[in-house]
């Protein structure tokens, strides 16, 4: 999984341990959409979601809770089968905390913190480093207020650790050996025009359900909409021709020039997305 994919998983299971707290139907039906979207590999059908099953009137507390259990199992098991979620997950929590800082001293702490902890794995900037020396001897600077020691610096450090754990889950080309004797001879596979596909389509379906909320649309519109939009997923990520695929999007632009302006600010950037 990606960087942003781990984020937005803790984030969702976040979510829907809320609504397991305080459920609101609308809000549950948005959240299962999102999840859906971005998340294509998981199978909503086999998960059986009294949400999807049952009228608005006829759901209970325990359905809410039955399906947001669902959800956050599901997406648990997709995580622990990352390597990289256990070091993925400590940074989010230290990125999260660490934002919070506001006094001077908070901020300073945080910095050493963040310093003495990621230091062997991520190279900060010299003056980061020259800080950190220079407190360690010259710890009189403190009480005149001239440490350097800003938000600004901590700022630049959290982004530092944002663009180090991207690295970590970045996929590496695969080698595939042809010879089993000469390991030397490699062919290089790499996937990552695939894999950035694969986000961009998610992440821009994912931004569309959010336009989707914020709009002021009929439950009929809203629901056409978020048709169109999983019919365009799958154009996306099927095996169709070029040609096939143009026909079917210049089915659903024909659609989106009689729906409006609103709906055509959520539905083009996806057909763009599929051009490409």
């Amino acid at each position: 999984m990606t960087f942003e994919q781990i984020k937005f998983a803790m984030e969702q299971i976040r979510k829907f341990e809320n609504q397991k707290k305080a459920p609101c139907y609308e809000a549950m039906d948005s959240l299962l959409d999102k999840t859906r979207f971005y998340f294509t590999e998981i199978d909503f059908q086999s998960l059986y979601l009294y949400t999807y099953q049952k009228s608005q009137e006829r759901l209970t507390k325990e359905d809410f809770i039955s399906d947001c259990n669902a959800i956050i199992f599901t997406l648990e098991g997709m995580l622990s089968k990352d390597r990289n979620y256990p070091i993925i997950k400590n940074i989010l929590k230290d990125i999260d905390k660490f934002k919070k800082c506001k006094s001077n001293k908070s901020v300073k702490e945080a910095i050493k913190t963040i310093y003495h902890t990621y230091s062997d794995r991520i190279k900060f900037n010299k003056v980061i480093e020259k800080l950190i020396s220079e407190d360690a001897t010259n710890n009189h600077i403190i009480d005149m207020g001239l440490d350097g020691f800003d938000k600004s610096l901590l700022n630049s450090m959290l982004k530092n650790l944002e663009n180090y754990a991207n690295e970590i889950c970045f996929e590496k080309p695969q080698k595939v050996v042809t010879k089993q004797n000469k390991p030397d001879t490699t062919i290089n596979i790499n996937n990552n025009n695939v894999l950035s596909s694969s986000i961009d389509i998610n992440l821009a379906i994912h931004n569309a359900i959010e336009q989707l909320e914020n709009a002021c649309l009929s439950d009929e519109q809203e629901k056409q909409v978020k048709e169109k939009i999983s019919e365009l997923e799958k154009i996306v990520k099927s095996k169709f021709t070029k040609k096939t695929k143009w026909q079917k999007l210049c089915e659903i632009m024909r659609w989106v020039v009689e729906q409006g302006v609103q709906v055509a600010s959520i539905i083009v950037p996806l057909i763009g997305n599929a051009i490409k």
